[in-house]
């Protein structure tokens, strides 16, 4: 059975990426297949190189985390500023 967590905080840096690198860490350390994933991101990538890290190199940087904008802005506002669409 497949099992799917969304991890969610109501503001920056409040944990988010800790809590689910370190849990990553601790399923895979356990032999669960288990990856983190980050699709959107803006204002730089530091924590999907963290996500990449607690992977163990089971996705690349692009698969964890494929829509990623320079503003540090809400994804979509960044987005928007770089002429791009998120499109699933």
């Amino acid at each position: 059975m497949r099992t799917i967590l969304f991890i969610t905080g109501t503001d920056t840096g409040v944990g988010k990426t800790i809590f689910t690198a370190a849990l990553t860490r601790h399923l895979r350390a356990r032999g669960r297949n288990a990856v983190a994933l980050k699709p959107l991101c803006s204002g730089g990538r530091e924590d999907a190189r963290q996500l990449h890290a607690a992977n163990d190199g089971a996705l690349t940087l692009d698969e964890i985390n494929p829509w990623h904008f320079r503003a540090a802005l809400a994804p979509v506002l960044a987005a928007r500023r770089e002429h791009q669409r998120i499109t699933l």
